[in-house]
């Protein structure tokens, strides 16, 4: 996926998103993990170093953040992560 635009930066702004959030939350937590964070990227997108620091300071709060590059992948993290089959760092 591309660099955002400057316009569509200020609407995800005005819409309440901040940079370096995870792009999605699976609120339930999966012992010892308190929720699952999931990062979208393509096969050849790179992690920001926003996204890194967020990730770190996420797993150190007991929360688990995986990257997800596929369909498949993303598939299989969601039954993973509830039978806690995932290991605790995956970003």
């Amino acid at each position: 996926m591309a660099k955002k635009t400057p316009k569509a930066a200020n609407i995800d702004k005005k819409r309440g998103l901040i940079a370096g959030i995870p792009d999605m939350c699976l609120a339930v937590p999966s012992e010892p993990h308190h929720a699952l964070y999931i990062e979208f990227k393509t096969d050849k997108g790179e992690i920001s170093t926003k996204q890194k620091i967020i990730a770190l300071n996420l797993s150190l709060q007991g929360y688990l953040v995986v990257v997800i590059r596929s369909v498949e992948e993303f598939m299989q993290v969601i039954p993973d992560y509830l039978h806690r089959r995932l290991p605790s760092q995956k970003c």
